[in-house]
């Protein structure tokens, strides 16, 4: 059977936990990890600002930093303010990279996602790749990004992925996934897989870290098991929250927790937590209609989100998985 567009993982996103563990880490106190910045290049600037203003802080992408500027302008000003930071490959990356790749998103994604939404994301990473390859050098560019990076905060080593510790679009570390059954975004959502624990925790420790910072389901979350913490930035260039106009990133410290964190987590002296990426919202919906008229795929597929954020609270992004510690 031929692998549908869209829903299928190629085997060239694949990732080995046993590689990260032999890796070695780049020492930080402070940083701010940011996956899915969907072309919003005010959500960039917001983020480089805050970088900035934060002694020693250092902006990590991971993945997904084009989608919705699909308009080699956009795209090429976009490439050119990311190019000075460290950066790993999302599936957007690297469908990008290939020049032959044209409407398969990559995004894998999982059964309980209608067909409509997977349809409109391969249309729109179908325009994206002609925009991609009207601009020099990017299809060099992105495919030269590490598929993940291993940081050492504090005492702690952290993996940050695109995906999950198996695939550049894994969805192991999805909110919907993560959560227990029985769970209300779960249901909300339809979800028909579960990560346990004891999958969190084999993964972790094959992979020799005690955190993973990650990107990729649009939906942020926050999940404990004993000894070891996933969180999931969803979105640093759309709202992720109800009513909240603004992205979500994650920020990691062994300098104290931030004063505007929405939740957090210590581990081992760090600080791990969700923080706010508040943009120039105006802006930035003025230029996403511009790209993206009523009627087009992204219009019809995220505008909506643009303007009131999904159905999701801060609260309940936080999980503690199954058998951990109260």
């Amino acid at each position: 059977m031929e692998p549908v567009p869209g829903r299928h993982c190629p085997a060239a996103f694949g990732l080995r936990a046993r590689d990260l563990a032999a890796a070695e880490p780049l020492a930080a106190t402070t940083v701010l990890v940011a996956g899915g910045l969907y072309g919003n290049r005010h959500a960039l600037a917001a983020l480089q600002a805050r970088a900035a203003a934060e002694d020693g802080a250092e902006l990590i992408l991971a993945g997904d930093l084009h989608w919705f500027d699909a308009e080699p302008e956009a795209f090429a000003r976009l490439e050119e303010a990311a190019r000075r930071h460290r950066a790993v490959a999302g599936n957007v990356e690297l469908m990008l990279a290939d020049p032959a790749g044209g409407d398969d998103c990559g995004c894998a994604y999982p059964g309980h996602v209608d067909a409509a939404t997977v349809a409109r994301s391969n249309a729109i990473m179908a325009r994206l790749h002609r925009a991609a390859g009207a601009v020099p050098g990017a299809r060099q560019r992105l495919a030269a990004l590490p598929r993940w990076l291993v940081l050492a905060v504090g005492g702690l080593r952290i993996a940050v992925v695109h995906g999950d510790l198996r695939s550049v679009a894994g969805w192991d570390f999805a909110l919907e996934h993560l959560a227990p059954p029985g769970n209300a975004v779960r249901a909300r959502l339809g979800a028909r897989r579960h990560t346990t624990a004891e999958t969190v925790r084999a993964l972790c420790r094959e992979a020799d870290v005690a955190a993973v910072a990650c990107a990729h389901t649009c939906l942020p979350c926050l999940a404990r098991a004993d000894g070891v913490v996933v969180i999931n930035n969803g979105a640093a260039g759309m709202p992720c929250f109800r009513g909240r106009r603004e992205g979500v990133a994650t920020r990691i410290s062994a300098a104290g927790p931030a004063a505007d964190a929405l939740y957090g987590v210590e581990l081992g002296g760090v600080r791990l937590e969700a923080v706010p990426v508040p943009y120039d919202h105006g802006a930035w919906l003025a230029e996403f209609d511009a790209l993206w008229p009523a009627g087009s795929a992204a219009a019809e597929g995220y505008r909506a989100r643009l303007v009131a954020g999904p159905p999701l609270a801060p609260a309940e992004a936080v999980l503690a998985l199954a058998g951990t510690a109260a």
